[in-house]
């Protein structure tokens, strides 16, 4: 088993980690690199079974619908879209080079449920930070944090005050042209700033800030997207967009019909997203408190990724399955 299916399991199937599965379309979904939701799971057996080979990006093959299959649903591809909308994807599609470092706060709320934030800091190429908070202000004792740097990440419990340590992938991904991606592809791949954490929150949180397996799902491909506008969104530059069902589109997720994205014109991040059904909002996930430096990758003064995230000496190492039973 490689280094990246290992993280992967990381992911708990819970309330995000199963909502973004069915949010992306998880039902239909031919291909996914990141295991960890049982719906995404399936989702890659699937295609194992099923799924037509597309070309290969960092050495590793995905697994794509048909474009026939796909046009016959009604899903829209990258080249079906108008130029105004392929300028926002190409933005989302390449987008780590266009900063150096980031802090934010993720939030997400989900009906019925509370709600959960992850305080998140990146520095270009491979160094992530993650704290994960029971609450939406990203205060108090964090239920678990995640160092990356190097060739591995730390997940450390505080309550249980045990880590356990995994290797990782630090090289950035080689993406096709994004003109050239069929669709349903997920070109989900781990790189040094992807966001890993048993919560199952991280799964979306990684998707605002990598959003390249956002706009290649079915979440994206089943919904005619327009600008609505662009201006300002918490003090940046901001696309909104606006996502309406095809009418001869399958509904691909239990997440409603319709959305609202904000994204970030320097960077193409994903700054908020609302989902409804009709009229009705269903819940919504946005970045906060968002701080990005050095467009283009050069380093400026500013922030910087803070030196107070260590594992205490003290700290119990044990294997990622007894972490998962110590943490959960």
């Amino acid at each position: 088993m490689n280094a990246f299916k290992r993280v992967g399991k990381l992911t708990k199937r819970a309330r995000w980690g199963t909502a973004v599965a069915v949010l992306l379309g998880g039902a239909s979904l031919i291909g996914y690199r990141l295991q960890g939701t049982s719906a995404l799971g399936n989702a890659a057996a699937q295609a194992q079974s099923g799924g037509s080979a597309s070309p290969q990006t960092s050495g590793q093959p995905f697994y794509a619908q048909s474009e026939a299959e796909a046009h016959h649903q009604g899903l829209l591809s990258y080249r079906d879209r108008p130029a105004e909308i392929q300028a926002v994807m190409q933005r989302m599609w390449l987008n780590d080079s266009r900063y150096h470092a980031l802090t934010a706060l993720f939030v997400d709320h989900e009906p019925m449920l509370p709600a959960s934030s992850l305080r998140v800091e990146v520095q270009q190429p491979n160094v992530i930070r993650v704290a994960v908070f029971d609450n939406d202000r990203g205060a108090g004792p964090a239920r678990e944090q995640v160092v990356g740097e190097g060739d591995h990440f730390q997940i450390y419990a505080p309550q249980a005050n045990a880590y356990a340590t995994m290797p990782r992938l630090t090289s950035q991904p080689t993406l096709m042209p994004l003109a050239s991606v069929p669709l349903s592809v997920m070109p989900r791949e781990e790189n040094g700033t992807s966001i890993f954490s048993t919560s199952a929150s991280a799964s979306l949180a990684d998707l605002f800030i990598h959003p390249a397996g956002l706009i290649t799902s079915p979440f994206f491909a089943n919904k005619v997207v327009t600008i609505e506008r662009q201006g300002a969104f918490a003090g940046r530059s901001a696309w909104e967009l606006r996502g309406e069902q095809i009418p001869t589109a399958p509904v691909l997720s239990r997440l409603g019909d319709r959305w609202h994205m904000w994204v970030d014109t320097q960077t193409g991040i994903v700054l908020r997203i609302e989902y409804y059904r009709g009229t009705d909002l269903m819940g919504w996930a946005e970045l906060q408190d968002l701080t990005i430096d050095g467009a283009g990758g050069t380093a400026v003064s500013g922030t910087r990724v803070s030196g107070n995230w260590a594992v205490p000496n003290d700290a119990r190492h044990v294997d990622i399955e007894e972490y998962r039973r110590l943490a959960h």
